[in-house]
C-alpha cells in the first residue's frame, strides 16, 4: 500500500511517501508503514522507520465465531485476508 502527501515545515515543502504492508501476528492484523521525506530542494530522502510503529488494524478476538486472521497478502492492488479457527 502506498500513500503520498505534501507538507510544509520549517519554511520548506516536503514530499512524504508512506509505503507499507499488512501482516498477521498472533491472529491480530497490523499495518507496518515506512515513511520517507524528500525536500523540494533536491536533498537526499530521509527514511523514518523508527517513527511509525506497527498499527493495530483489528484484533483476532474482534472476528465472529471465534475466527482469527491466518494470512494476508496483496494481489493486484487488493488485500486478501484469510481467517480460520
Amino acid at each position: 500500500m502506498l500513500a503520498t502527501a505534501e507538507t510544509k515545515a520549517l519554511g520548506q515543502t516536503f514530499d512524504v511517501t508512506i509505503d507499507g504492508a499488512f501482516s498477521v501476528a498472533d491472529g491480530d492484523l497490523y499495518y507496518r508503514g515506512t515513511p520517507h521525506l524528500r525536500t523540494r530542494l533536491g536533498l537526499n530522502a530521509l527514511s523514518l522507520d523508527s517513527i511509525l510503529p506497527d498499527i493495530l488494524v483489528a484484533r483476532a478476538n474482534s472476528l465472529p465465531l471465534g475466527l482469527a486472521f491466518e494470512s494476508v497478502e496483496a494481489r493486484d492492488g487488493v488485500v486478501v485476508l484469510t481467517a480460520g479457527k
